[in-house]
């Protein structure tokens, strides 16, 4: 009733939640089809495929659930990890993008999504590249009485990257009100995910679903990607947002991967050494992020205890 806030009806508020309900929750039910996608293939899929190598029924069927097992009850556990850590950037986009956008503000609102999609790229690569390298010694160490599939967590280790980032993207489409954007992204992707693990996994076996999760992925991550930048009529920041961290998680895993070798070599526990390659692999990343600047000060200040770091680092 104020003269600076004009009243609305009720039936206009209920019209616009219902418009930003229905695109929104479309990307949730998307994601829960992409699973179900799995439910329904894999495990028939991989049962044809023992069928095809000369086992009996029930011996692939077994298989086909052990396999399946494998993918949802570990893989899957361990890849959502970095997904729970990165969801309070996304979420804080859309409120930030959407008043800096209803204030004409474009610059803010493109500083701070290369801002979050950088962080998300800090978090997500050097998750990506430790699952990769120590894929056997963490499944050893979490998994000792079971530690078989390791290497379908190296294959999605890639979709790491992908999930995280899409994440983040989806967050910024958000705020731009892009709101179906993601949604229909990732039906295109789901879409191509079925298509592929109908046709490849009777006859290449398990290694499809993990290598057409990472196709889903990266095909919603991508389209959110090219709409996003053109509605902001931007160029993405390549160098910032992945190269830059890609050069530090590569020189992390190289380290990573040399330093559990030594430990192994001199007799120490794989839990032990795994635990300690991963603390010397956090310290290496710091450092190699420091180094090629990926963060600037004002960045970094807007960290947690920003400010001390940067009067640790003398920045």
């Amino acid at each position: 009733k104020s003269v600076e806030f004009a009243q609305e009806s009720r039936k206009k508020i209920a019209k616009k939640l219902i418009s930003y309900a229905v695109p929104i929750s479309f990307g949730s039910v998307v994601s829960a089809l992409a699973g179900l996608i799995d439910v329904v293939t894999v495990v028939s899929g991989l049962t044809a495929y023992g069928l095809a190598a000369g086992m009996s029924q029930e011996a692939s069927l077994l298989m086909a659930n052990e396999k399946y097992g494998i993918l949802s009850g570990k893989v899957d556990i361990l890849l959502a990890v970095p997904l729970s850590i990165n969801v309070a950037f996304s979420v804080a986009l859309v409120p930030f993008i959407s008043s800096a956008i209803a204030r004409h503000r474009k610059d803010e609102a493109v500083s701070k999504i290369k801002y979050s999609l950088k962080i998300s790229s800090l978090i997500a690569l050097p998750c990506a590249v430790g699952f990769l390298v120590l894929a056997t010694p963490i499944f050893k160490m979490l998994f000792p009485n079971a530690p078989e599939g390791a290497y379908l967590l190296q294959i999605q280790s890639f979709l790491v990257f992908f999930s995280v980032i899409s994440q983040t993207i989806t967050g910024a489409l958000q705020g731009v009100g892009k709101l179906a954007v993601p949604g229909i992204a990732l039906l295109v992707g789901a879409v191509i995910k079925y298509i592929l693990n109908v046709i490849f996994i009777p006859i290449f076996g398990e290694a499809v679903p993990a290598v057409t999760s990472i196709i889903y992925s990266a095909t919603a991550c991508i389209i959110s990607a090219i709409v996003l930048y053109r509605t902001l009529k931007e160029k993405m920041p390549l160098k910032e947002v992945i190269i830059k961290p890609l050069i530090a998680s590569g020189i992390m895993g190289g380290v990573v991967f040399g330093a559990y070798k030594l430990l192994e070599l001199v007799g120490i526990g794989n839990t032990i050494s795994t635990i300690l390659s991963i603390g010397v692999g956090v310290v290496i990343y710091f450092i190699c992020v420091i180094l090629l600047r990926v963060l600037d000060r004002e960045e970094i200040q807007q960290l947690p205890y920003g400010n001390k770091i940067c009067k640790m680092l003398k920045i």
